[in-house]
């Protein structure tokens, strides 16, 4: 316990007498939650993920953790909206992950750029796709649907992968035509 008690003490101080360190951000983990309360952690950013709030959402007493975020640039990280998915995005779930942004007042929101559903089933991994006109075009429709729906920008994570995929387009240019 006395060691335990020593590393949050040398932990605490040490931090607060930093300032923010600009550029720098973590993604929200319970293990950084009492650092983030106290302002402790010297962060300019916070990535938070969309599922992990949804029931709070329902609850009175989540404003204050809301308002903790809104004091940090910070973007809403989707796992689930399958952007590479054939199936359009899911109304329902897009809308909750809009209502924690705008709770949060997010700047952005993020997913990844894999599919995570097929024909109504969780794969429950994050899966390439293919990277080719047909692809881009989809996904592309995708994200204009989630920023205007959201009124803001996305972001868009790319995946490691063991699968090797015959990709017409190379993944830095798919990337880079993306954010154009």
């Amino acid at each position: 316990f006395l060691r335990w008690w020593l590393w949050q003490f040398l932990w605490r101080r040490l931090w607060r007498g930093m300032r923010r360190l600009r550029g720098l951000g973590i993604g929200v983990r319970h293990a950084f939650w009492d650092y983030l309360v106290d302002g402790l952690l010297p962060v300019e950013y916070v990535e938070l993920t969309a599922e992990h709030f949804f029931d709070e959402l329902d609850r009175e007493a989540s404003e204050e953790s809301f308002g903790i975020l809104r004091g940090y640039t910070n973007a809403v990280h989707s796992l689930a909206m399958s952007l590479g998915s054939p199936e359009p995005l899911d109304s329902s779930y897009l809308s909750r992950v809009v209502e924690v942004a705008d709770k949060v007042q997010a700047k952005y929101i993020s997913d990844h750029l894999a599919f995570t559903h097929s024909a109504g089933i969780d794969l429950g991994h994050l899966n390439p796709v293919p990277l080719n006109q047909k692809i881009f075009k989809r996904i592309a429709a995708k994200v204009d649907r989630v920023q205007q729906l959201s009124g803001r920008r996305s972001l868009l994570e790319n995946i490691t992968s063991h699968l090797s995929l015959c990709n017409e387009i190379p993944e830095p240019s798919f990337l880079s035509a993306m954010a154009d």
